[in-house]
């Protein structure tokens, strides 16, 4: 897919983004949906199976969106991507009015942030005014600190703030003591298996693990140099800010999740490289 887009011409690529957006928003339709009408039925149906594990009933509860994935977080590194990416188009404002609500739905911090980290770099690029720049610290800020108030006075455990924060300090704790064990070459592609999850929620411990401290740097190098070609070129003038605002905003969200790791997520993300990647 890396290679396809990479090839693409410029009309090519500019019909691929817009394909991704729409995509996009027809997601972000299916999540919004899902939080006013989907968890009432999505109750009924567990119930009625059975499956009323405390950890279900209480992320059923809790009501963060997920479709038509399988966990709001997968949803979140997919919208804040999509955001990224659409502040270059033409009517960027339907597009935005779609995906950061259905995001803030997601309640997913990380998803958030990574977003905000991604329009500061496109705003730095693009030499935005000083207003537009306040405007959205104060829009992402706003959203921050309702997610932290929702998520810290929350009842359930599972969808407290401070049980995500543990569990992944635990994650990487372990996931780094597995490295050691091969750090050179890894235990394999697909061998990273912790005993409550089969993912570091770290993109680069998890590689460090299965591919070695040499495959951890062969995928840093590709990713540095897509980057690179890609902003020196003199193609895509007007897109290459945000292909690069979106597939940094994707990276930097698999610091602390794991939709790398995951064919429904990362095959847009590798799509997105493609089109940023111009040869010399």
């Amino acid at each position: 897919m890396f290679l396809v887009c990479a090839g693409l011409k410029e009309k090519d690529k500019q019909k691929v983004i817009y394909t991704l957006l729409i995509g996009g928003i027809l997601i972000a339709c299916l999540a919004i949906r899902q939080y006013f009408f989907g968890f009432g039925a999505l109750r009924d149906f567990a119930i009625k199976q059975g499956l009323t594990d405390k950890f279900i009933m209480d992320n059923i509860s809790g009501q963060r969106v997920f479709l038509p994935f399988t966990t709001a977080n997968m949803l979140a590194g997919y919208l804040a991507m999509l955001v990224g990416l659409s502040l270059a188009a033409r009517h960027r404002t339907i597009f935005i009015l779609f995906l950061l609500p259905a995001l803030f739905l997601t309640r997913s911090l990380g998803g958030l942030a990574s977003v905000f980290c991604g329009v500061l770099i496109y705003a730095f690029l693009r030499k935005w005014p000083r207003a537009r720049w306040l405007v959205s610290t104060l829009v992402f800020t706003i959203a921050v600190t309702a997610i932290l108030y929702l998520r810290l006075n929350t009842g359930k455990e599972y969808l407290h703030f401070d049980f995500s924060v543990f569990m992944r300090l635990d994650y990487w704790r372990e996931a780094f003591d597995m490295a050691l064990i091969h750090p050179l070459t890894g235990a394999g592609l697909g061998n990273f298996n912790l005993p409550n999850s089969r993912y570091a929620h770290n993109i680069l411990l998890q590689l460090w693990v299965e591919m070695g401290i040499i495959g951890l740097i062969s995928f840093l190098w590709l990713v540095v140099t897509v980057f690179i070609l890609g902003m020196r070129s003199k193609i895509n003038l007007n897109w290459k800010p945000a292909l690069f605002a979106a597939s940094l905003i994707f990276l930097l969200h698999n610091l602390v999740d794991f939709s790398f790791f995951l064919p429904e997520t990362v095959s847009a993300w590798w799509v997105i490289m493609g089109l940023l990647y111009q040869p010399e």
